[in-house]
């Protein structure tokens, strides 16, 4: 019995002298990391997400769309904004061909009927 006790007291003396370190790693692990409130809360209302690729970045228009698709399915599954279709952006793009890069950011987002634009 005087054994296990031992055992136990050097046990417990063991896990106190490992520090603040592996305690935190342990209720890191447990408890998750929490929540970050977002610095920007868009409105509610209806959003076009644009993801336009620059002439210096060397990504191809499919990528560029993708990643737009993305982000756009991202805000749906999380409920942020009512948006607007990405096929209705990809239609629109077609339909007007060389015109459309003359559009900004703003005319394209009210041609489709956005009240915001996120634009990447």
């Amino acid at each position: 019995m005087a054994t296990i006790r031992v055992i136990f007291c050097l046990l417990l003396a063991a896990s106190l002298c490992a520090g603040c370190q592996a305690l935190g790693a342990v209720a890191g692990k447990v408890a998750g990391t929490p929540p970050v409130p977002a610095k920007y809360v868009p409105n509610k209302v209806p959003t076009l997400v644009l993801a336009d690729r620059t002439a210096r970045a060397n990504v191809d228009d499919a990528a560029t769309e993708d990643m737009g698709r993305r982000v756009a399915n991202i805000w749906q599954r999380q409920k942020i904004a009512p948006l607007i279709e990405p096929a209705n952006l990809a239609a629109l793009r077609s339909s007007m061909g060389r015109q459309f890069d003359q559009l900004s950011i703003d005319a394209i987002g009210k041609k489709l009927g956005a009240d915001q634009v996120l634009y990447i």
